[in-house]
């Protein structure tokens, strides 16, 4: 999925955001009759105008970083 995010400036406080996001995706969710449902994501990110201004661009690039940081492992939570 994508999210767009509006007003962030700075990359650090996306990062922090991101962190957040990513931690909450990784908390255990009961669902059913003791089912407990655990989930992880891959982030890639990317900053209008820094990255590109014409959305395809944006996506194009936070798809890039996505699949580096699958490949790098970055984004597991420790």
């Amino acid at each position: 999925f994508v999210l767009l995010i509006e007003a962030i400036d700075d990359s650090k406080e996306l990062a922090q955001l991101t962190h957040k996001l990513l931690a909450t995706l990784a908390e255990p969710m009961p669902i059913d009759a003791g089912v407990v449902l655990s989930t992880a994501a891959s982030v890639g990110l990317a900053m209008y105008p820094h990255d590109g201004v014409e959305m395809n661009d944006l996506l194009h690039i936070a798809d890039l970083a996505m699949y580096e940081c699958k490949s790098s492992g970055l984004m597991r939570l420790q």
